[in-house]
């Protein structure tokens, strides 16, 4: 298979200066099936090098399951062929044993995800998939206590700093008091990280994300978290390094300064932990270090 020409080039070249794995991303509709069975037979699960290598399929699996995540519109309801067409695909990614991430907005959607997923779950033993969870703002408990027993995980990104007030206006304030429900997730054992879903929905910025998740409030300025939701810094910190590991199938080599990790790290212009919160989004790298 082709891949990019001008990262394939930089990480040829030995030129990357920062690590990427990618997922393969379905592109038509109703040719999902054929594109999964096509990639499985041409590209091996994590083929690559430590800079640049595969780690599965995903975000977008089948375009049936696809909920958009613009709150100024309606919540979408997915078609009916929506289970038919995402088992197709997860049963050729799960013989194959590639993990993925599948985007869903809202619990809708996710709930019947995951009876797709435990659908062939019967079959096909999930165990050791990285399998998880984009987005998933308005999950509910019982869909996250399905998620753990399937071995998934759920990965959130800040859209909601750029979308909260929107999310309020169409749906209320107490419904938006936990978009995701960050603080439950970890209460009940799931794995979570937390990203940006850069480059279209938000800025690639981590600290805009991180400040977001610690004080609760939109780039706006509009708390839309109570502190209860909230994490503190040091576990926000750690759905940010630590906790990405297993979504990127890598625990055990990054995500902590530790003897035998890799030594990738950043010199933030501020105390990350001392500085104020409403300084959180504005810190810097002034020194990162990506070893060879």
């Amino acid at each position: 298979m082709q891949l990019p020409t001008p990262i394939s080039r930089l990480a040829d070249d030995d030129l990357m200066t920062v690590r990427l794995a990618y997922n393969l991303f379905t592109q038509k509709p109703k040719e999902e099936k054929d594109d999964f069975l096509k990639w499985t037979s041409s590209v091996k699960y994590k083929q690559g090098t430590d800079y640049f290598r595969h780690n599965g399929a995903g975000e977008m699996l089948v375009f049936s399951a696809a909920d958009f995540e613009d709150f100024r519109e309606p919540r979408p309801d997915m078609p009916p062929e929506m289970e038919g067409d995402l088992e197709e695909v997860i049963r050729i990614l799960a013989q194959n044993r590639w993990p993925w991430p599948l985007h869903a907005t809202y619990d809708e959607t996710i709930s019947r995800a995951v009876d797709v997923f435990a659908r062939v779950n019967q079959d096909i033993p999930l165990d050791g998939l990285n399998w998880f969870f984009d987005h998933a703002e308005t999950i509910s408990d019982e869909s996250i206590d399905r998620v753990v027993a399937l071995g998934g995980g759920i990965a959130v990104q800040h859209r909601m700093a750029y979308q909260g007030e929107y999310f309020v206006e169409r749906y209320g304030r107490g419904a938006a008091e936990a978009t995701p429900p960050i603080a439950k997730m970890l209460e009940k054992g799931v794995r979570v990280s937390a990203g940006t879903d850069a480059t279209r929905v938000a800025s690639y910025n981590p600290w805009v994300s991180l400040s977001w998740m610690i004080t609760g409030r939109t780039v706006g300025g509009m708390r839309i978290y109570p502190r209860r939701n909230c994490p503190d810094r040091g576990t926000a910190l750690r759905m940010w390094t630590e906790n990405v590991t297993w979504f990127l199938n890598d625990e055990g080599r990054r995500g902590r300064i530790e003897k035998g990790y890799l030594a990738d790290l950043i010199v933030p212009d501020k105390d990350f932990f001392a500085c104020a919160e409403e300084d959180i989004s504005f810190l810097t790298s002034e020194f990162p270090l990506l070893p060879s």
